[in-house]
């Protein structure tokens, strides 16, 4: 059923899935674009540059003036050119900081052209720290000048180039991230259209399926009502003809009974003192058989009411072990009964004694000769069991789990006596079932049967308070 809604949702699933998807790519490629373009780590290359053309401008100043310096030669003239110097060491980027190195490391013949104005500076810093007058300053710091021009229009070179490249790779970047939003409009709109488009199918179907349901309903309403009046004219049916039947029937009974005790005087030849007896018990079966269609008709029709009482139950259950006593010695079978002086219940009390002697005649029609009947009762935290166990021949799990239902029986052939009418056992549920109660059965082929009833522990409470009251 799991299975069974997980693929009809499945179109829906992968749309979901489809979408994240897409939006996870498109995201996660905007971010590597904006982290490339506006990381912070980097110095943008349009201000190195600019700084690199200012430096080739400070360069060429510088030389001017030191020319100027020795074709002239003056302290005013020394001092400027000096000063011009100052200015343009000033432009030079640092070739180790962090942030300069990370962005020329894109641009290596740019990072050598930086490299190698650094070291120019350097060299023209220790020449003039050797110098020991102005005239040798100047003529040390014009030939270190002299020595980097290369250096200076590599670096030009060098600049323009990484200035080319990088428009180029901006504008890359800048395809990259047009074609990714055509790419995810695309799939936006694409899912959105098909997303749609299962929706109405879906929202079509469950429409169909709620008409469907509906047609279902009022079809399975109009046959609830009419199993309902076939029901109510069975029980109905059955409680009349066995009414009807049980009349005729006691007079049978009655004639029979009297015919085998020989009340008129004795019969000629004997054999029909034996058909007399065959009769009696034929008619007392199918007396019981009726009685037994009687009660579960007025259960089902819900016309059976319950006279609660207040029971001993151990007078009871003895009582009831009594009616099968002298079958059970012809039988060889022990019934026992076990249960606590005092010990009372709120019952009614025809219904208590029907479940007991169903529960026990069945007990005995199928043990063998040398076993045992335990009747015993006990109570729990929450119930008051009653509790009916054999040494019989067992029931058959298969046949357990439907062994309350009218006309089931638990073997094709009793032990012993006359098959029973397969009634017992459903009447027996729904008799402790109107007490609140329920009915339980556990078996065990070849070992037993123990069968229990289990009345709410209030029936024993009110019983307890009854009895004292009576006191």
């Amino acid at each position: 059923m799991l299975w069974r809604g997980i693929r009809t949702d499945l179109p829906f699933i992968a749309v979901a899935v489809s979408l994240i998807a897409g939006t996870a790519i498109a995201a996660a490629m905007f971010a590597s674009l904006l982290i490339e373009q506006l990381d912070s780590r980097y110095l943008p290359l349009e201000d190195i540059a600019w700084n690199l053309f200012q430096v080739q401008a400070e360069f060429q100043r510088t030389q001017i003036l030191l020319g100027e310096a020795h074709q002239v030669p003056s302290d005013e003239a020394r001092r400027a050119a000096l000063r011009r110097y100052e200015i343009f060491v000033s432009r030079v980027l640092v070739d180790n900081d962090p942030k300069v190195e990370r962005q020329l490391a894109r641009y290596p013949n740019l990072l050598t052209s930086v490299k190698a104005l650094n070291r120019l500076v350097a060299n023209a810093d220790r020449a003039l720290a050797e110098a020991k007058t102005g005239e040798e300053k100047v003529a040390q710091l014009q030939r270190s000048m002299s020595d980097g021009q290369a250096s200076i229009q590599q670096m030009a070179v060098a600049a323009h180039h990484a200035i080319a490249e990088n428009r180029d790779q901006t504008t890359t970047g800048l395809t990259r991230i047009h074609n990714g939003l055509a790419v995810l409009f695309g799939v936006v709109v694409t899912v959105v259209v098909v997303f749609g488009v299962l929706a109405w199918v879906q929202l079509r179907k469950l429409e169909h399926s709620r008409e469907d349901l509906m047609a279902l309903s009022q079809r399975l309403s109009v046959e609830k009502e009419r199993a309902e009046k076939a029901s109510r004219a069975k029980s109905a049916f059955l409680a009349n003809m066995s009414h009807e039947l049980r009349t005729p029937m006691n007079a049978i009974i009655g004639f029979a009974e009297v015919i085998t005790k020989q009340m008129m005087g004795p019969l000629q030849p004997v054999r029909y003192a034996e058909y007399a007896n065959d009769i009696l018990r034929s008619g007392q079966h199918l007396l019981s058989l009726i009685n037994d269609l009687l009660d579960l008709a007025k259960i089902e029709a819900g016309r059976m009411s319950l006279n609660r009482d207040v029971i001993d139950l151990r007078a009871s259950l003895t009582d009831a072990a009594k009616v099968f006593e002298t079958d059970a010695q012809h039988a060889g079978v022990a019934i026992a009964v076990k249960a606590r002086d005092g010990m009372g219940i709120h019952a009614d009390r025809r219904a208590l004694r029907q479940m007991l002697l169903n529960l026990i005649s069945n007990a005995l029609r199928f043990t063998l000769s040398g076993g045992s009947i335990a009747v015993s009762a006990e109570t729990t935290d929450k119930e008051l069991l009653i509790t009916v166990a054999d040494t019989g021949r067992g029931i058959a799990p298969e046949t357990l789990e439907r062994l309350m239902e009218p006309f089931v029986q638990g073997f094709e052939a009793a032990v012993r006596g006359q098959q029973g009418t397969g009634l017992g056992l459903s009447i027996t549920r729904k008799l402790i079932e109107l007490h609140g109660g329920r009915f339980t059965i556990q078996s065990t082929v070849g070992v037993g049967t123990r069968a229990t009833l289990a009345f709410p522990i209030a029936s024993l409470a009110a019983a307890a308070t009854q009895n004292r009251a009576a006191a």
